[in-house]
């Protein structure tokens, strides 16, 4: 049922044109939507940590419809305003900013309810929302004419980046089962939410910094290629190194922080990917199908491995990769991730 979380990242790409059409909503979703999520967040307080997960699941997807809007928003006013060096700096201070999210919401403030309370906790996760979303009215908004309402799949410049979408989504299939198999390998709970909850995210922040700077250097494809072909080993040896705790342990963080790197890379693309006037809309389009793809990657990966174990989903995401990193160049040029 977690997976319902996802439904608002899949479908944003319904209310993605009104911010083409209607720049002006663009900056008030941007200043206001912070303000909504530590609404949502502090509203938890009415709800015990281990009580009904029905309107925690409900909570949850408002707040993925404020964040998935917020998303949409920053993108295109990135797309809007900056060349090709200043995405590469904003989808690696993007993918920073979701990293350290992770690591305050899934790691500090645990230890910090532990330490004070489940109330002080939430209040300040609240707070520190609210605070970081003030920095929304330091953008100044460009005044531009409304662009044409057109529908998202118009938006992109070569519908075959939808390809390149399908298969970094399915070699990311495996990520959300790292954690799982480090469980069902032995780890206590506590220890692999510090692993894959504080670790991991730390690591992904000089991942994401160095595929970053990488963008810059060679280029949104060439990084991505190699990127992928790294992330294809890592789950292989993954496979490879089931019954060595350390071991698999340390793969399951350079994992993810691969994933990060990967998703900066591919961020760039779709950025680049997509028509000036309908920026919103071709970003929406495109991070939604990838959403969608790892929303039912998942379901399907899940039934797998309940019936044949997690070799066949590490293998078969691994193969996604190296497919990805093989046929990147005949679906795109250079010249058509460049802006």
């Amino acid at each position: 049922m977690a997976y319902v979380v996802w439904l608002p990242w899949a479908l944003k790409w319904l209310w993605a044109p009104i911010f083409d059409s209607r720049p002006q909503i663009r900056y008030l979703v941007l200043r206001f939507s912070p303000g909504l999520l530590a609404a949502v967040f502090l509203s938890l307080i009415r709800f015990a940590p281990l009580g009904t997960t029905a309107p925690l699941l409900l909570l949850a997807a408002l707040a993925a419809c404020a964040g998935a809007s917020l998303q949409i928003a920053l993108a295109a006013e990135v797309i809007g305003r900056a060349d090709d060096g200043g995405r590469a700096v904003a989808n690696t201070l993007q993918v920073i900013g979701m990293t350290t999210g992770g690591v305050l919401g899934g790691a500090v403030l645990l230890w910090l309810a532990s330490r004070i309370g489940w109330v002080p906790a939430i209040l300040s996760g609240s707070a520190l929302i609210l605070v970081l979303g003030t920095t929304a009215f330091l953008i100044r908004p460009v005044r531009t004419l409304p662009g044409p309402r057109i529908a998202p799949w118009r938006s992109l410049r070569s519908s075959r980046v939808i390809g390149l979408v399908l298969l970094v989504g399915l070699s990311a299939a495996a990520d959300g089962f790292l954690g799982a198999r480090l469980l069902d390998s032995g780890h206590d709970a506590v220890e692999v939410g510090w692993y894959l909850g504080a670790f991991a995210m730390l690591a992904m922040l000089p991942a994401a910094t160095g595929a970053g700077a990488l963008l810059r250097r060679v280029g949104a494809l060439a990084t991505l290629r190699s990127l992928l072909l790294l992330k294809a080993a890592l789950l292989v040896m993954l496979t490879l190194f089931p019954s060595h705790p350390l071991v698999s342990i340390a793969l399951a963080v350079v994992c993810f922080a691969a994933s990060a790197s990967v998703m900066t890379a591919t961020w760039q693309i779709y950025m680049s990917s997509v028509q000036p006037t309908a920026a919103a809309s071709g970003f929406a389009l495109l991070t939604s199908l990838e959403a969608m793809v790892l929303m039912f990657g998942g379901m399907a990966a899940g039934q797998v491995a309940a019936r044949s174990g997690y070799s066949p989903i590490f293998y078969a995401a691994a193969l996604a990769a190296v497919l990805g990193a093989a046929v990147s160049p005949l679906l795109l040029s250079d010249r058509e991730v460049a802006p």
